[in-house]
This record gives C-alpha cells, structure tokens and sequence, in this order.
C-alpha cells in the first residue's frame, strides 16, 4: 500500500513484521528548475543572483562585529563600543551606496541581509545597553517585539508569495519567486534615529 503525506512516502513493506520503510520523495516541479543564464541577462540584472558582492561582504562584516561592540558595551568600553557602533553605521551606509551605484553589486541577498544586519545590530545594542543598566527594560522590550513582528512578517510573505511545492531550500532560495525587500521612507528615518 502506497500512502503520500508531505515529503515523504510511506511504504508498507510485506513482511512479517509489517515494517514501514520511509525514504525521501525527490520530484521537481519542471517549471520551478529554471534558473536564468547569468550571460544572459544584461550587467546591472546579473549581480542580482550572485551572493558573492562587496556589500553582501559589508553586511557580513556588520554581523561579525555586532557580538563584539555588544561584549564591549557589556564590559562598561563605551568609547571602543562607540567607535565601532560609528563604523558599523557607515559600512551601513555604504554597502546601500555601493548596491545602488555599481553595476552588478545589487542582489537578492543583499536586500534581505542588510535589514537583518541591522536588526541584528539595534537588537544587539539594546539588549547590552540594558544589561549595563543604561536603557530601561520596557524601551528595550518594545524594540525587540517590534523587530520580532517585521521579521515574523517578512517570513509570512514569502510564505505567501511561493508557490508549491514547499520546501527550506526553495524557501530560503531567491531565484524562487524572488521578493525584493523594499524599507520604507519612515524606516529608514526610524533606523538612523536609532543609530
């Protein structure tokens, strides 16, 4: 007998034991196999797609040296923690520069690890600050929860916006019915009074 239930197929061997072997369906939908030629597309579509971009590179930087500004703010080094907090507020900055004006350097990724290093960074920043007793609780609290509800949110909406069949790896896949990650004017003014 040969039951479907999500990924996987359940099997009902003819033993005496009545043994169940379970093993993985692997079928792709033809239509979710195409990926686009990167020579075909034009120079400025082709960074689109590529992961490996300078201000993927900044971002990244961004997010390694988030635990290091907060382990400083946490051991009372406000004046190193600053100067860093200062510099990851450039690089921020930058990497956005550097993806709207250099051909090939926009992409997927980008648009969604920049919102998340910064997340990473205010989040980072207020849980520390409070540790060190120089923000209340209740501020802190509203910051995370508010930064919880948008990422929960951006996670529905992919949901949303994908089509079967489902699966991590298309999930997190951005040449799956990419969505571009777009921050608002208010946002952008709510970040950079934060920082």
């Amino acid at each position: 007998m040969l039951l479907t239930r999500g990924f996987f197929q359940i099997v009902r061997l003819k033993t005496s034991l009545n043994f169940k072997a379970i093993r993985p369906v692997i079928s792709v939908d033809k239509r979710f196999q195409h990926t686009p030629k990167l020579d075909s597309l034009p120079p400025e579509e082709r960074g689109r797609y590529k992961v490996a971009t300078i201000p993927n590179a900044i971002c990244l930087a961004r997010i390694a040296s988030t635990p290091l500004i907060g382990y400083l703010v946490v051991q009372h080094h406000f004046s190193p923690a600053f100067a860093l907090f200062t510099i990851a507020g450039a690089t921020d900055l930058l990497d956005g520069w550097i993806a709207r004006n250099v051909p090939g350097q926009k992409s997927l990724l980008g648009s969604v690890l920049d919102p998340v290093a910064d997340k990473l960074l205010i989040s980072t920043m207020f849980i520390t600050m409070t540790h060190a007793g120089l923000i209340p609780v209740a501020l802190t609290t509203i910051v995370i929860l508010r930064d919880v509800c948008l990422i929960t949110g951006g996670f529905y909406k992919r949901f949303q916006q994908m089509d079967p069949p489902y699966s991590l790896n298309r999930f997190f896949n951005p040449q799956v019915n990419s969505m571009q990650v777009v921050p608002t004017m208010m946002s952008k003014g709510l970040t950079g009074s934060i920082f």
